[in-house]
């Protein structure tokens, strides 16, 4: 009686630890892409009340915003959103911080009345501008943020 593995064990035992991989790393990989999309809404929606409360607040005594494009004006897709102080952004003055979107996530729409950034009125904290962001995950899933006059953020 001979020790060890024959040629067709040690495939078959290969060829198992190979099917087991697939069946385990695709919903990872699934489950991790729509994680990104949510990480994306979820970091959207923080900034967006950030700057409500801070126009609520009457903060440094300006008006506060939300900036969804990677450089000033409209472009899109965009990876990056800013949040800004003041009646408008641009990317020199007035920025007080710059965030990234999780990898794979882009911002594809901004739907707020023409231009890409959603202010705040100060001490009311009424929203100048109303309507929806979407961002876009790598798979083509979508996630929508809305906005209305009052501030009301909801995400989708």
């Amino acid at each position: 009686m001979r020790a060890g593995l024959s040629s067709f064990e040690l495939v078959l035992v290969v060829g198992l630890f190979g099917v087991i991989m697939a069946v385990t790393t695709i919903p990872l990989y699934a489950l991790q892409t729509r994680n990104a999309l949510q990480d994306g809404v979820t970091g959207v929606v923080d900034v967006i009340r950030r700057a409500e409360t801070q126009a609520l607040s009457g903060y440094f005594g300006d008006r506060w915003g939300v900036h969804f494009s990677a450089s000033d004006g409209c472009a899109l897709p965009a990876t990056k959103y800013h949040l800004f102080r003041g009646n408008f952004f641009t990317s020199s003055t007035d920025t007080i911080d710059t965030f990234d979107l999780p990898a794979n996530v882009t911002i594809t729409s901004v739907g707020l009345g023409g231009g890409c950034d959603l202010k705040f009125s100060r001490f009311h904290g009424s929203a100048t501008a109303t309507g929806t962001i979407v961002l876009t995950g790598v798979n083509g899933a979508t996630s929508t943020v809305t906005v209305n006059g009052y501030g009301r953020v909801v995400a989708q």
